[in-house]
Formats: C-alpha cells, structure tokens, sequence
C-alpha cells in the first residue's frame, strides 16, 4: 500500500508542475514548435487512465480524453482548418465529461456488485460450504457480516475489505485463527483480542479509508 501511494503522490506532484507550466505558457526550450510540456502531460493523463481502467473505472475515460482535447484544442483547430482555435468552450466540454463520466459510473456500478454497498444499510452472510474468498465494499454506509454453516470451514478463507467513510462490522467465530492485515487511513480499525492458532484459518485484508472497521469474536 505503501509503494502505492508514493507512486500515486509523485505522479499528482509531477501532475501539478506540469499544468502550472502549461498555464505560464512555460517551454522547455529544446525542441521547437512542439509542445513538449502537453504531450509529458498527456502522456501522464493516459498512464493514470489506463491504471483507472485496469481496475475497472471506465467512468475516467471521458475526463481523460477531454482534458487531453483542452491541452491539443489549439493543434486540432489547425490540422481541421478552423478559423478560431477555440473550437468549444471549456465549460462545455468539461460538462460534456462530467455527464459522460457519471452516466458511465451508475451503468458499470450497478453492474456484477453483489457484496458492494452504498448509502444504506445491510447485513451480509457468508455461506462457509464453498467460500474461499469474498470481497466487501462499503461506500457512506453500514454492513454487519455474519459467516454461516461454519462447521463446514476448511479454512484458508480471504476476506478482502474496503470501507470508504462508512462502518463495517465483522463477526468471526473465536474457534477459528484470525490473520488480519488493513490498511487505516484517517479511519479507526477495532480488533477484539481472543486468536487462537488451532482452528481454521480465516484472513482478513484490505482498506479502511475514514471509516470504522469492527472485526468482532463470537
């Protein structure tokens, strides 16, 4: 998680530079008529667009491609033979994006997330005859997790977690052996003690980002 955050915080600093460079109109002096701050800049714009993707957040596309049109509007105008470089307003085309993205957002959202929950309440069970990893994600919301049919736990389970400022409560049988590994950030994360390393095997990971986690022993 860490090496993730340092990469992402480098790329946001270099992000900054560049689009305060392109404000003041800044060149970098050693290839004519070529806008080089624009295309480190695009380039960095389609790197974080393809690493939105990997992880399946096709709303980004639009914003990507239209900053990329604002910082080429002026060489676009051109190649087409506009007479006016400004083809579109900005406004207009950063509404368009913003439209876009979040008609893409409630399609994909809705979209193959059983276990994804936003802005209610829920309670979810986890049948222990065929579970060998689930995947819970709670956004402004509240999810109480009970697991069922434990007599038939082999073990080795993985529990992935994300909780984004909202509260997540888990209930593990205390017969089984509890791994965690969450990742807090500006959250609270509540282990009650009473581990043991007899019984099967159960892993909890993920992220707790302002939120409240609670794995609690039953």
């Amino acid at each position: 998680m860490k090496k993730k955050n340092l990469i992402y915080g480098l790329f946001l600093i270099l992000a900054a530079i560049l689009i305060l460079m392109v404000s003041l109109n800044v060149s970098l002096g050693f290839i004519a008529n070529v806008p080089v701050v624009d295309i480190l800049m695009s380039l960095l714009i389609m790197i974080f667009c393809v690493s939105r993707i990997i992880h399946k957040q096709f709303w980004i596309i639009p914003i990507c491609f239209s900053a990329i049109f604002m910082l080429f509007e002026k060489e676009i105008a051109e190649y087409f033979g506009f007479q006016d470089s400004n083809i579109i307003s900005n406004w207009v085309v950063l509404l368009f994006a913003l439209l876009f993205a979040a008609g893409i957002k409630l399609i994909t959202s809705s979209i193959g997330k059983k276990n994804s929950v936003k802005l209610s309440a829920q309670t979810k069970y986890i049948n222990c005859n065929n579970f060998n990893k689930e995947k819970i994600k709670v956004f402004l919301g509240s999810v109480e997790v009970y697991f069922e049919n434990i007599e038939s736990y082999k073990g080795d389970g993985i529990l992935d977690i994300e909780c984004k400022m909202g509260n997540l409560e888990i209930y593990v049988p205390s017969s089984w052996n509890l791994v965690t590994d969450i990742d807090t950030v500006l959250g609270n994360t509540e282990i009650m003690p009473g581990s043991t390393e007899i019984g099967p095997l159960l892993t909890i990971k993920g992220t707790c980002s302002k939120g409240n986690v609670s794995i609690l022993r039953v």
